[in-house]
């Protein structure tokens, strides 16, 4: 992993404090392998571009969830993008996922 001190591009650094911040558990679905950043107050909101405590992991269209299925697509689920403009649910169920299904 690239050390955030080294980089010296800001999002780069943000991405990276996210992900060691917050693992890589979706924060949408609770499933893991997100390997995208999402803002929880868009920036047009004038939520912090680079803030930690404004990013979380999420599945998106690079990194779709390999548990979830879109019931407008059918295909794998990406969290990000079908979220339109609800906020996260701040407490949720504990995670149980089917191995069968991984």
């Amino acid at each position: 992993m690239v050390d955030p001190r080294q980089s010296r591009r800001p999002w780069q650094r943000a991405r990276i404090a996210t992900f060691r911040a917050w693992g890589t558990d979706c924060h949408w679905c609770g499933h893991p392998e997100a390997h995208e950043v999402d803002h929880i107050t868009r920036l047009s909101d004038g939520g912090s571009p680079y803030d930690v405590a404004n990013l979380r992991p999420s599945h998106g269209s690079n990194s779709p969830c390999p548990v979830c299925v879109s019931p407008t697509t059918g295909r794998a689920r990406c969290c990000n993008q079908e979220r339109n403009r609800r906020r996260p649910v701040v407490e949720r169920q504990p995670l149980s996922i089917d191995p069968s299904c991984i």
